[in-house]
């Protein structure tokens, strides 16, 4: 009986340790992280051991007004201020636009390195503040050394009424929608379009579908000019059902994904 009796106390006791264990853990999982946890991750404090052993010349690089269309590179300057080899482990952007074209290596005393970013502006159209971190030996956890790009990107759209991009050609909507379709009825679209580019551009489609046709007014867009592109169809039979196609634009450059319509096509 007292046997009983002691291994029924062992198993309330591990019932009761487990249902506090589960507790903490809970507790751990639901709890929010702090202002200062989250402002540590966003802004990492620079390591108080390494004491910017790998330091930068000018840790800030500040770019004003700079074309939103084009590639940036620029290139900060690391020196080794110890009195021993560091080794540089890591360079961790903030930003995937803001890329480390640099690799990382080991520096000797007093041995400096220039580090080359590469700042890719597309789709940022106010100021911006970009970190990258610079880890060591001299502290595996915290960065040694913070390098930070700033600027402003300034609009180079000339068309605000023509949101869509496709290469140099801005354009009001990249899908149309034709409806009420019947057989020998032509039915029409439009989607306004510019030349965004620095040379005329004439536009050419080929439809996968009998009946459909593109064609754009102005047949060549001069720099800077807006047309329309013209979409119609005319099936010369009654449609079995709704479908969609595609309209791939050659002509202004960018990617095909880039330059696609879609059509959907309803009775």
């Amino acid at each position: 009986m007292a046997i009983v009796m002691r291994a029924t106390r062992v198993i309330v006791w591990c019932l009761a340790l487990l249902v506090l264990g589960i507790e903490t853990l809970n507790a751990q999982l639901t709890r929010l992280p702090s202002r200062q946890e989250l402002d540590s991750l966003a802004n990492p404090t620079i390591s108080t051991i390494a004491k910017r052993g790998v330091a930068a010349e000018m840790p800030t690089i500040h770019l004003d007004n700079i074309d939103g269309t084009k590639l940036i590179k620029r290139q900060f300057t690391l020196r080794n201020t110890t009195s021993s080899p560091v080794a540089i482990t890591q360079f961790r952007s903030m930003c995937s636009c803001l890329k480390v074209l640099t690799r990382p290596t080991t520096l000797r005393p007093n041995e400096s390195l220039n580090v080359e970013v590469e700042f890719d502006p597309a789709g940022r159209t106010s100021k911006f503040s970009i970190l990258v971190l610079v880890y060591t030996s001299l502290d595996e956890k915290y960065p040694t050394e913070r390098l930070t790009l700033s600027g402003t990107v300034h609009s180079t759209n000339r068309f605000p009424h023509l949101a869509q991009r496709a290469g140099e050609l801005y354009m009001s909507r990249k899908t149309v929608s034709l409806t009420h379709v019947k057989a020998g009825v032509t039915r029409t679209e439009r989607i306004s379009v510019a030349n965004g580019g620095k040379t005329a551009i004439t536009l050419c489609a080929k439809p996968l579908v009998e009946g459909l046709v593109f064609s754009v007014t102005p047949a060549t867009l001069k720099p800077g000019e807006e047309g329309e592109i013209v979409i119609s169809y005319t099936p010369k039979e009654p449609l079995n059902g709704d479908f969609n196609t595609l309209l791939i634009i050659e002509g202004c450059g960018g990617k095909p994904s880039e330059r696609t319509i879609k059509v959907t096509i309803k009775q």
